[in-house]
């Protein structure tokens, strides 16, 4: 994203309208913990876990994102990535940054600047699980 003529990492100024669309039990979770994870929509990104953003994201794309995808399309999909069903429905997911495919790691630390603010300051933001789909309650209906 550019801002000012300067490109940048964000966090997605619309957050605080797709992340309720997960459902309830996701953002209970947060709502839980007392993380207020909408304020940080539209954030500028200084580093994640320490690096920069870009450095962090090429990192993923390289060892975690897309199995034997073009490298450039792996760090799209470290953002996001978007598809049409076979009704012609489109849909998006949360990249791989914001839920990683495997659950080694339980967080990601940020240090942003949220929107109306000049300071930066640390984040750390709790990995949830996304899994949406077909209920379950033990092994066999999984």
């Amino acid at each position: 994203m550019v801002v000012n003529g300067v490109e940048g990492v964000y966090v997605a100024p619309d957050a605080g309208d797709l992340i309720p669309l997960v459902g309830s039990n996701f953002t209970a979770f947060f709502d839980n913990i007392g993380f207020n994870w909408s304020r940080l929509a539209g954030a500028h990104i200084i580093a994640i876990n320490g690096l920069p953003p870009y450095e962090y994201v090429d990192r993923i794309a390289t060892n975690t994102s897309g199995n034997y995808l073009d490298h450039g399309v792996r760090v799209n999909s470290v953002f996001s990535s978007y598809r049409l069903d076979g009704n012609n429905l489109f849909s998006q997911r949360f990249g791989d940054l914001a839920g990683p495919p495997f659950p080694d790691p339980e967080s990601v630390t940020y240090t942003l600047i949220p929107v109306n603010s000049t300071k930066p300051e640390t984040v750390t933001v709790p990995y949830a699980a996304d899994f949406i789909g077909a209920a379950f309650t033990d092994g066999p209906s999984l």
